[in-house]
């Protein structure tokens, strides 16, 4: 396995504008080119993050995106914002997005944020006592380990 040189266009998170600096590595696997991925699961909370807080409408990749990461079936997400799984499917096929849908979606992701950190914290104690667009370019912080948003590119 070997580190990837360059720019890795990140498109099997189903966002077509994701980019990244680092992080990635190349093996060949039966003749073909395979693609790793260092920390994915805190890529795809950053990615999320960026997300939540654009100033723009979601679009419908995005709209998905942050649905896959909620880990919900549309017809969970639709019983959660109080409309029908046909409604979710259209969104994320491209109707356009109403705006108190996209800010209930946000939310949902901001507030399952708040659970998993007060959780975190909650465990801490426990153990003292006894979370169309311009592209977006991470980078992954070789010290660290965690990936951070780059200006946007073109």
């Amino acid at each position: 396995m070997k580190k990837f040189e360059g720019r890795y266009h990140y498109q099997e998170c189903g966002l077509d504008n994701i980019y990244l600096n680092g992080g990635v590595f190349v093996t060949e696997v039966d003749g073909e080119e395979c693609y790793s991925i260092t920390d994915i699961e805190g890529l795809h909370k950053v990615i999320a993050l960026d997300l939540i807080n654009q100033q723009s409408p979601l679009c419908a990749k995005q709209f998905r995106f942050l649905r896959h990461e909620l880990g919900l079936t549309q017809k969970e997400l639709a019983a959660k914002i109080d409309c029908t799984d046909q409604s979710i499917a259209l969104y994320e096929k491209g109707r356009p997005i109403p705006m108190l849908v996209d800010a209930a979606l946000r939310d949902l992701y901001k507030r399952g944020l708040f659970s998993k950190a007060i959780e975190t914290l909650t465990a801490q104690k426990k153990k003292t006592v006894t979370t169309k667009p311009k592209n977006a370019v991470f980078k992954l912080n070789s010290k660290t380990g965690h990936y951070t948003k780059q200006a946007n590119a073109a």
